[in-house]
C-alpha cells in the first residue's frame, strides 16, 4: 500500500514523502519505506520536484491528486521564469505554417476529432505535435521541445520535454482499449471504408530485450531481428486505417484472419479486401467466403496444381488478338476461368470448396526480359564455375547453391567430369581442374520457361472484367509507398527502444504521422498538383510563413511568397485569411496553375 506524507521542516516549508508499507514474513508491524518528492507550494498546493527525483508515474500522480496535490510537471518554475522573460523582451519569431497546415489537414478529416475521442483534448494536441514533427523532420523525438518552439507550438503550453514524450509513448503502448477507441472513431471519421488493403512489411530492431523482435523474412534484406508491422488502407479515401504489430518470425499468410476479425470488430462490415499473393490460402479464402467479404488476391503459379491446371488449360488463348487488353499503356493477353478453391477437411471431416473467378494475364514484354535475365544467369554462373576449382562434390554443390541460391540451383545439376554429356543438357561447364561439369537441368528450365512472364489473380466478384480486377490488384502498389513513407520519410526504419510498450506508443505515433502525410498528398492529389509539388515540397514552402510574437500575446505574420500563398489555397482554402494573411492574388493564381498542370493521370 502507498500513500502520501507531508511533514513540515521549519517554519514555511513542507516536505512530501511517498510511503510504501508492506509486510514482511517473521515481523508482526509492516515496514515502511519512505521516497523524498519534494517541496509543497503552500500557495498553489503544488508539487515542486525535488532536483533528483524521478518524474512521478501516473499512479504516483493520482495519490498526490487524492491528497490534494497537484503537479505540472518538473518545468514549472522555468516555465514561470519564461513567462517573466517574454514580459520583458520584446518579442520571438516562430513558425505557423507547417504547423497550422497539418493542424487543418487533421481537423477536416476527422482525425484530430478521433483523436480527441480516444486520449483527451491534452494528449491528442501531443500526439498530433508529434506526429507534425515526425512528418516535417522524421529526426529523433529528444528534438520535438526545441522544435516546437520554434513554431506557434511554443504558446500552447504542452508537455513535450523528452522525459514527458516517453512517458507519452508508455501510456500509448499500454492502453490499447483507447488505440482502439481511436480507431472506431477513425473508422467512422473515414465513412467506413468497404475497400481495403492488407499489408505486412517488417522494422528491424536493435533493441536485445524486445520481444516481439525475432528472426524472421526481412523485407529490407538486414541480417537483424525483425518486428511484422500490418496495416490496413483504404483505397477509397487514400488513407491508411488499422495496424497492429505482430511477431517478427510470424508469416503473413496467418495474420489475415486475425486483422479481418479486428478490424470487423471495431466497427467495419461488407468490406473487400485486396491482398498480394504472400496471403494465399484455402484456409484464407474459405474464411473470407464464409464471412461474405469480397477479395482480390495474387495467386502463387508455383507447386498449385489447379493454378498450373487453367494454365495449361488456357495457354493457346493467350496466341488469339481478342484476348489483348491495354492497361496503363502495357499490353496484356488475358483469359478467365473458373477456380476452385478446395480445402481439405481434418481427419473424419469431408473436404470443401467453393469457385471464384481466376484472371490469367500474360506480359510477353515482360517475359522477354524474364528469359534474357535467365539466360544472362546461367551463363553467368556457368562461367564462373569454370574458373573455379572443387576438391570434393559436395564442395561443387555447396559452391552453387551459395551462387545460385536455392531456387535457381534446382536449374543445374553437378557431378563428376566424364567424357561424354548426357540427355540433362547440351552446354555443361568443366570446373578448373577438370575434375566436375555443371549442366543445365533441361526438363527444371523448361518447366521454368513455360509461365514466366504470365500471372494470375483471383477475384471473388463474378462480374469484375478484366481491367477492374488489374486495377484493384495493382491498387496495393500505393501501400508499399505508405511503408516507405513510414520507413524513410517519418525516421522509424530501426528500432532502438527496449520495451514492447514503448515501441507500440513509438508506431502508433508513425502511423498519425504517415496519415498527416497523405493527408497533404491527397489534398495535392485532388487539386492536380501532386504531379508538380511533392508534398516535401509543399512542407518546405509552407515553412516560410512566419511570424513574429510579441509580449502582448499579439502577432505580426512576415511577408508570404506568392507560391507560399498559393499551395495554401489550393491546399487549405481560408486558412490564410484564419492566420491573418492577405491571400492577394493567390487564389486566382492558384486556379490557373491548377488548369496548367500535366499530370501522368491525364
Amino acid at each position: 500500500m502507498s500513500y502520501i506524507v507531508q511533514q513540515r521542516f521549519g517554519q514555511d516549508r513542507v516536505h512530501v514523502y511517498v510511503v510504501d508499507s508492506h509486510r514482511v514474513e517473521g515481523r508482526t508491524y509492516p515496514v515502511q519505506k519512505r521516497v523524498y518528492l519534494g517541496v509543497l507550494d503552500q500557495e498553489a498546493s503544488e508539487l515542486l520536484l525535488g532536483r533528483s527525483c524521478s518524474e512521478p508515474t501516473a499512479e504516483l500522480v493520482a495519490l498526490l491528486q487524492a491528497k490534494g496535490i497537484s503537479y505540472s510537471g518538473r518545468k514549472r518554475l522555468l516555465r514561470e521564469r519564461e513567462t517573466v522573460l517574454k514580459t520583458l523582451t520584446s518579442c520571438h519569431d516562430v513558425e505557423l505554417g507547417r504547423v497550422s497546415l497539418l493542424a487543418r489537414l487533421a481537423s477536416d478529416s476527422g482525425l484530430h476529432g478521433s483523436l480527441i475521442r480516444a486520449f483527451g483534448e491534452q494528449d491528442a494536441q501531443r500526439i498530433l505535435a508529434a506526429a507534425s514533427f515526425a512528418c516535417c523532420e522524421g529526426g529523433a523525438l529528444c528534438r520535438l521541445e526545441d522544435w516546437a518552439d520554434d513554431t506557434s507550438l511554443r504558446d500552447a503550453d504542452l508537455s513535450l520535454s523528452p522525459s514527458s514524450v516517453t512517458r507519452l509513448l508508455q501510456h500509448l503502448g499500454e492502453h490499447s482499449d483507447l488505440r482502439n477507441d481511436f480507431f472506431r472513431a477513425w473508422f467512422k471519421a473515414s465513412g467506413n471504408p468497404k475497400a481495403m488493403i492488407s499489408d505486412t512489411t517488417s522494422i528491424s530492431s536493435y533493441a536485445e530485450k524486445l520481444c516481439l523482435a525475432e528472426w524472421g523474412h526481412n523485407r529490407d534484406g538486414e541480417h537483424l531481428p525483425q518486428v511484422n508491422l500490418n496495416v490496413v488502407y483504404s483505397r477509397e479515401t487514400h488513407l491508411p486505417l488499422f495496424y497492429r504489430l505482430i511477431h517478427g518470425s510470424v508469416a503473413d499468410v496467418t495474420t489475415l484472419i486475425n486483422t479481418s476479425r479486428a478490424i470487423t470488430k471495431l466497427g467495419l462490415s461488407a468490406y473487400t479486401f485486396s491482398l498480394d499473393r504472400g496471403f494465399f490460402s484455402a484456409e484464407n479464402l474459405h474464411y473470407l467466403h464464409n464471412e461474405k467479404l469480397g477479395f482480390t488476391i495474387g495467386v502463387p503459379v508455383s507447386n498449385n496444381r489447379e493454378a498450373e491446371r487453367l494454365l495449361d488449360k488456357n495457354r493457346l488463348k493467350f496466341r488469339s488478338f481478342k484476348s489483348i487488353v491495354t492497361f496503363d499503356d502495357t499490353t496484356l493477353h488475358h483469359a478467365a476461368d473458373t477456380y476452385v478453391v478446395t480445402k481439405h477437411g481434418r481427419k473424419g471431416e469431408k473436404d470443401s470448396w467453393f469457385a471464384a473467378t481466376a484472371h490469367l494475364f500474360l506480359n510477353k514484354s515482360e517475359r522477354a526480359r524474364q528469359e534474357r535475365e535467365l539466360a544472362e544467369l546461367l551463363h553467368g554462373i556457368m562461367t564462373d564455375f569454370s574458373r573455379t576449382s572443387f576438391s570434393t562434390l559436395e564442395d561443387a554443390q555447396a559452391w552453387l547453391t551459395a551462387i545460385a541460391g536455392k531456387s535457381k540451383a534446382d536449374l543445374f545439376s553437378v557431378r563428376k567430369a566424364t567424357r561424354g554429356l548426357r540427355e540433362e543438357g547440351d552446354c555443361a561447364a568443366i570446373s578448373k581442374e577438370g575434375d566436375f561439369q555443371l549442366c543445365v537441368a533441361e526438363k527444371t528450365y523448361a518447366a521454368t520457361m513455360k509461365n514466366l512472364g504470365m500471372f494470375m489473380v483471383l477475384n471473388s466478384d463474378r462480374e469484375a472484367d478484366a481491367e477492374q480486377t488489374l486495377r484493384d490488384n495493382r491498387s496495393r502498389d500505393c501501400q508499399e509507398k505508405v511503408f516507405d513513407i513510414l520507413k524513410n520519410s517519418t525516421g522509424n526504419d530501426r528500432l532502438r527502444s527496449a520495451g514492447d510498450d514503448s515501441v507500440e506508443g513509438r508506431l502508433f505515433l508513425a502511423f498519425i504521422a504517415v496519415t498527416l502525410f497523405k493527408l497533404l498528398e491527397n489534398a495535392l492529389r485532388k487539386a492536380d498538383l501532386l504531379g508538380h509539388v511533392s508534398v516535401n515540397k509543399a512542407l518546405d514552402q509552407a515553412r516560410k510563413l512566419r511570424a513574429v510574437a510579441h509580449a502582448d500575446g499579439s502577432r505580426i505574420v512576415a511577408e508570404v511568397p506568392i507560391k507560399v500563398r498559393e499551395i495554401f489555397e489550393v491546399v487549405a482554402p481560408g486558412l490564410l485569411t484564419a492566420l491573418a494573411v492577405d491571400p492577394g492574388s493567390a487564389t486566382a493564381t492558384a486556379r490557373r496553375w491548377q488548369k496548367n498542370v500535366v499530370t501522368s493521370k491525364r
